[in-house]
């Protein structure tokens, strides 16, 4: 390195989305919500700047998720 150059840390937190899918599926988004915000405050309490979702049902939770959960 020279420079003072520095590459970003990425921080990965898995989740089981058969229970996100089964959760969706039974109507119960709210539970399904307060998993992930637990699984956001990980990432916040870890330092991390910027969060995102990379699947493709996790757009039927996010206003759950809003309020819950503002950073």
């Amino acid at each position: 390195m020279n420079g003072g150059e520095k590459l970003p840390e990425i921080s990965i937190e898995s989740v089981d989305m058969y229970n996100i899918l089964n959760q969706i599926g039974n109507r119960n988004c709210e539970e399904a919500s307060d998993y992930m915000v637990e699984r956001i405050k990980y990432l916040k309490n870890g330092g991390a700047e910027i969060i995102s979702f990379t699947s493709v049902t996790m757009h039927i939770l996010l206003d759950h998720i809003y309020k819950k959960n503002r950073y």
